[in-house]
């Protein structure tokens, strides 16, 4: 009985488990594109890389503070060892990273207008990663549900 019930519980946990890596996943696709978005905006303003890079975290401390500290820590640092520095997101999919490592060398551009250009680029691109993941909103309600009635069927099973 007491293995039916850690089992049944098993499978909720898992199931409220991914339920909850699905909403912080829903919640950081948001943020990166309210960041590639305010970044793209001041791109036009001609704000030393650093500058840029705050403005994109808008006082959060994320990764993109950690990106200008790191710059103003190593200011002759290079693109691919800059983008190799960062801390790396494990909830992004491959292609969303790729899109990230795109277009950040793209922030070394010597002129504010092909900053914004890859800016704008990578932020249509999450755009469609964010229509993607729209599709899936009813995820999460969806796993725990599954985990519920996994751990009910388990239960039944091991009694």
């Amino acid at each position: 009985m007491i293995g039916a019930l850690l089992c049944a519980a098993a499978c909720a946990g898992a199931g409220f488990y991914a339920a909850e890596r699905t909403q912080e996943r829903m919640k950081l696709l948001s943020e990166w594109q309210a960041a590639l978005e305010r970044m793209a905006g001041a791109a036009g303003q001609e704000l030393p890389l650093p500058d840029l890079l705050r403005a994109g975290d808008a006082g959060r401390g994320g990764p993109l503070a950690q990106a200008a500290a790191l710059l103003q820590f190593r200011p002759t640092i290079g693109p691919e060892e800059w983008i190799n520095a960062l801390p790396k997101e494990k909830l992004l999919r491959k292609e969303e990273r790729q899109a990230l490592e795109e277009c950040l060398p793209g922030l070394w551009a010597p002129h504010p207008v092909w900053q914004k250009r890859a800016l704008d680029r990578a932020a249509g691109q999450w755009r469609e990663f964010l229509r993607e993941n729209g599709r899936q909103r009813g995820r999460p309600r969806l796993y725990r549900q599954l985990g519920i009635l996994g751990g009910a069927a388990m239960f039944i099973l091991l009694c």
